[in-house]
């Protein structure tokens, strides 16, 4: 019982580090693209 417990927390770990890090990269890339909107506005 415990091991099971064990490898649901380690899966959850996983998919919250990959849902993490897929957030963290579109964020930048919403940055960069604001970023290039704006020059030309200047």
């Amino acid at each position: 019982m415990f091991i099971l417990l064990f490898l649901l927390l380690r899966y959850v770990y996983k998919l919250y580090f990959l849902i993490f890090i897929y957030l963290y990269y579109s964020y930048r890339k919403n940055n960069i693209n604001k970023q290039l909107i704006n020059i030309p506005n200047k």
